[in-house]
């Protein structure tokens, strides 16, 4: 159906006038033919391939300071407006608003949904069992891993000093399931 058309017609009889001009690319200097509606659209400048146009748009550049580890970055504006202005990268926005810090923070606390344990926030990233900050606090040392923290009345969220014993493993079975005990020790 093509060959049936004359050059310079559509296919619904109209006469399309293309006027081309020779043109140098800015970007790459390759001498084209350009459509003169091309050149006139952008200022006098005719590129000869997309890339070569996107090459040669201005981009906007911000120079910051990190808040955090003070190093000097520039930014394009989608990395400025994800770092809000203040970090060199995603990872020190992360540190710098982890903790205190954070728009969302809700005093460093949450409970464990599974174990019932309150969870207490120790530096970023890092949660610990409250009762046993409560424990090191109170004996001025860090708990052993083979010590453990007994809740005397049984309530986990229960961590006030004079509820909370210290324990070997072998203790804390033997008050909370007797029968395991002998089945051990016989």
């Amino acid at each position: 159906m093509s060959a049936l058309i004359a050059p310079g017609l559509s296919l619904f009889g109209v006469v399309q006038m293309v006027s081309k001009i020779k043109t140098k690319c800015p970007v790459c200097g390759i001498v084209f033919m350009a459509r003169k509606s091309h050149y006139d659209r952008n200022g006098g400048k005719a590129y000869c391939s997309r890339k070569c146009y996107y090459r040669d748009i201005p981009r906007k550049r911000y120079v910051i300071t990190c808040v955090l580890c003070g190093k000097i970055r520039i930014l394009t504006p989608k990395q400025y407006g994800k770092r809000k202005g203040l970090f060199c990268s995603v990872a020190c926005r992360i540190l710098f608003q982890s903790g205190p810090d954070h728009p969302m923070w809700k005093g460093g606390q949450y409970i464990k949904s599974k174990a019932g344990y309150v969870m207490q926030y120790v530096k970023p990233k890092f949660h610990k069992r409250q009762h046993r900050i409560v424990m090191e606090d109170a004996i001025g040392r860090e708990l052993s891993e083979d010590e453990l923290v007994h809740h005397l009345n049984g309530k986990k969220q229960d961590n006030r000093i004079e509820n909370l014993q210290i324990v070997s493993k072998a203790q804390h079975i033997k008050i909370h399931d007797p029968r395991k005990w002998r089945e051990r020790t016989s």
